[in-house]
């Protein structure tokens, strides 16, 4: 996640040899360590988290059990994972899904970005990664925290922080309130988790399609 946050630098016309020093240097801090000391095992992480099937909680998940194609949850790979017709396929689309939220993610931050629109970009990539991938965990709501409330001004950062604030209810009514309704796919869990989702797509487009409240100063 901060290797993913530091690409609105790099996308950034101005300052892209910083920004990329700044990206790949963050990369390697977390993953030479790791690739050091855990050599084989570092690559077989990376085959344990391809083999994982559909988090209950993630957006793919929600979709499907409003679908009525959630036949069963069950407790693999250290989460509670949704079973049924369209679950493998949905895990086999996360993803070239994901890589697609991010790119269109990546051609805003390219096209309106600069040093400014960091934090909204950068919480717009975190959150494209999210809504593409096969887990989304409580817990990776709090990622945004510190970005979505510096990423615009004025009545945008109003929009964005009000839509940020009703998630993040939201997530605390899936979990630990009506976890277990979800896991037993009894209303009112499939119908909050839904809702959440949902708000966290409208974040999503709100980050990318929203005007800045006030206009960059730009040297003359």
């Amino acid at each position: 996640m901060p290797a993913l946050a530091t690409v609105p630098l790099a996308a950034s016309r101005g300052a892209a040899a910083r920004g990329y020093a700044v990206f790949f240097g963050i990369l390697a801090v977390f993953f030479v360590p790791a690739l050091l000391l855990g050599g084989e095992a570092f690559a077989e992480s990376f085959a344990y988290h391809a083999d994982r099937g559909v988090q209950v909680e993630s957006v793919s998940s929600s979709v499907l059990m409003q679908l009525g194609w959630v036949s069963g949850v069950v407790f693999e790979y250290g989460a509670f994972e949704v079973q049924g017709p369209g679950a493998e396929l949905a895990g086999d689309l996360s993803l070239p899904v994901t890589g697609i939220l991010l790119l269109i993610t990546a051609f805003f931050a390219y096209r309106r970005g600069g040093f400014r629109s960091f934090p909204r970009y950068a919480a717009a990539l975190i959150l494209a990664f999210m809504l593409g991938s096969k887990v989304l965990s409580p817990q990776y709501v709090v990622w945004l925290l510190p970005l979505v409330p510096l990423s615009a001004a004025g009545a945008p950062r109003l929009a964005v922080s009000a839509v940020f604030l009703a998630a993040c209810y939201l997530t605390t009514q899936v979990f630990p309130t009506h976890y277990g309704d979800l896991l037993s796919l009894r209303s009112p869990g499939p119908e909050l988790l839904l809702a959440r989702n949902l708000l966290l797509v409208l974040l999503w487009g709100l980050l990318l399609l929203l005007p800045d409240g006030a206009p960059e100063k730009r040297p003359a």
